[in-house]
């Protein structure tokens, strides 16, 4: 227990222990009580909560907009493009890098992107999501057909969007790589945290999910409608949505100020 940081380490040292001395027909010292409280006493001092990453707020994406935003190179394009997207989408990062580029549909007044797996689409039948022009600096449409078009992304193609860059001497410029490989949890990570050290935030305390989180959790303090809103996060119980959202001070006011008294 001094040396591990979760107590799951401790119990596949016991039944491994205990599966070897069943194998080879051996007395089992696991079947001891005191063996059998120090697994539990790791349950107790191991144990962690689960702490979720912060959301990251629309004041932040603007800031990261107005130092990533001139002159637009195609990592920055890529950047904002992921946070956008991600934030208006509520996009879970396994969906957003699945995006390939005939799964976008750009509209006169909004962009379609149709997501092929999601982790609550049991039947792999797919889903479309929608998001909005709003005509303003930051419209994550106008940013990603902006990136589309600096990384000649063929619309029609079957290529993912989201894919690593590479610079050629050259030509004194950034392209995607032409292999079809989605870019890495790890690698978008590491892109999005830089990002945010570099405006002056504590990386740690943030994650790719905290798009999702935040975006959720801007859309039900403005009063849009359960339903929609469960829709467009695509939620399957309200357990599930519910723990996204953090709700604002004047939401969790306004209950005891409507108790009449």
């Amino acid at each position: 227990m001094q040396t591990v940081k979760h107590y799951s380490s401790v119990e596949t040292a016991f039944y491994s222990i205990k599966w070897a001395h069943k194998l080879a027909n051996l007395v089992d010292p696991c079947e001891s009580d005191l063996v059998g409280s120090i697994v539990e006493s790791s349950k107790r001092i191991l144990n962690r909560p689960v702490q979720k990453k912060e959301p990251i707020d629309a004041t932040t994406i603007k800031t990261l907009f107005n130092r990533f935003c001139n002159p637009r190179t195609l990592r920055d394009l890529r950047l904002l493009s992921i946070c956008t997207v991600s934030y208006a989408g509520f996009l879970r990062y396994s969906e957003l890098c699945s995006i390939k580029a005939n799964n976008l549909a750009f509209k006169p007044e909004y962009l379609e992107i149709f997501i092929s797996s999601s982790k609550t689409d049991c039947y792999r039948n797919g889903k479309s999501v929608v998001i909005a022009k709003t005509n303003t600096p930051f419209c994550p449409v106008a940013i990603l057909l902006d990136y589309i078009k600096a990384g000649d992304i063929v619309l029609t193609s079957d290529m993912y969007i989201f894919r690593s860059i590479v610079y050629v001497k050259k030509y004194n410029k950034l392209f995607l790589r032409k292999k079809n490989a989605k870019l890495s949890y790890t690698r978008a990570r590491e892109i999005v945290k830089a990002a945010l050290s570099f405006i002056g935030l504590d990386a740690k305390l943030f994650g790719l999910h905290s798009f999702r989180s935040v975006g959720a959790s801007a859309v039900a303090n403005n009063g849009i409608s359960d339903r929609f809103f469960k829709a467009h996060g695509r939620w399957k119980t309200e357990n599930a949505k519910d723990g996204y959202i953090a709700d604002n001070l004047d939401k969790r006011l306004s209950v005891s100020k409507k108790l009449g008294i």
